[in-house]
């Protein structure tokens, strides 16, 4: 009787039992499982538009890399041209290939000499200027690094852009060949010739300016 009743208990407990639910038995053909995750058709669409978004991304990337280096050998090209084939520029980097006297105090004041020099230092100034803000690259400033060290190693050179350093100091603006001015002081001299360079009274450039 003990027995029955007993039974009877466990017959109706299993009757009684709850079912679980298991939704992804319906729907089984209608998607995939990533994990314990159900994915639906409009989960599939999204992972694929993300892909597909994500792709799109590189391929305007890369074709950005390529046009920027595309700009950047046309810049070469064309700043080679102006140094080496300008009919003033050449002139100008023989005085400094062969250290001929050219700055002296009839320089500044509007001098024929003046107008040429500067229109070189402008273009090697500017050429420093995009290296400094990575907008060449190294390979690429080595194409143009012989004329730039030219410069900053010749002594008279090196005496006018001293003065332009140390006026402008004292007229506490920028100067307007500024990135020729910091090339020659941090690749170009020696730690020791910086520290003279520094200084106004440097007794190894003639002064020519008022500071």
């Amino acid at each position: 009787m003990g027995e029955a009743r007993l039974k009877g208990v466990n017959i109706r407990s299993r009757e009684q039992r709850p079912r679980l639910a298991y939704p992804h038995r319906r729907h089984a053909l209608k998607g995939q499982y990533i994990g314990n995750d159900f994915m639906t058709a409009s989960d599939w669409i999204a992972l694929a538009t993300l892909i597909a978004g994500v792709i799109g991304g590189v391929f305007v990337w890369w074709q950005w890399r390529i046009g920027n280096k595309t700009k950047r050998a046309e810049f070469i090209s064309q700043i080679i041209e102006k140094l080496r084939f300008d009919p003033e520029i050449p002139k100008i980097m023989y005085l400094l290939d062969y250290d001929q006297q050219w700055y002296d105090a009839n320089f500044h004041g509007g001098s024929k000499i003046e107008e040429k020099i500067d229109k070189l230092f402008s273009y090697l100034t500017y050429i420093c200027y995009m290296r400094k803000h990575k907008n060449i690259s190294n390979r690429e400033f080595c194409i143009l690094d012989y004329e730039i060290r030219r410069v900053c190693q010749n002594k008279q050179g090196q005496a006018y852009l001293w003065n332009l350093y140390h006026f402008s100091r004292k007229m506490e603006t920028q100067c307007s060949f500024h990135d020729l001015i910091e090339y020659l002081r941090n690749k170009v001299l020696s730690a020791e010739q910086k520290e003279r360079f520094d200084s106004k009274d440097n007794g190894d450039y003639p002064k020519f300016l008022n500071f």
